[in-house]
């Protein structure tokens, strides 16, 4: 965990903000739930507006949400072709 601080007792309330929301991100992050873990991480930046780690994670994450939406346009009319043509057998 060498992109933040150790949980205890001295941490500031800044830290322990910043600390909890990393950590929800990357809890997402490592599901997959990119949107989630994006808006946690843009979260961190407003407690520390220059953290490389979070500015990292966040281009990460919009990358990511831009690859799935990708996909998604590609599998949907697929979908669309295989759910018709399933229909036209069926009738």
């Amino acid at each position: 965990m060498a992109h933040h601080e150790h949980h205890n007792e001295n941490l500031s309330p800044e830290d322990k903000l910043y600390n909890k929301f990393i950590t929800g991100g990357d809890g997402f992050f490592n599901i997959e739930l990119f949107k989630s873990a994006r808006d946690s991480y843009n979260e961190a930046l407003k407690v520390r507006p220059t953290d490389d780690y979070a500015t990292k994670r966040v281009a990460e994450c919009t990358q990511n949400i831009a690859r799935d939406t990708r996909k998604i346009m590609i599998v949907v009319p697929i979908l669309a072709v295989i759910i018709t043509t399933l229909l036209m057998v069926l009738r």
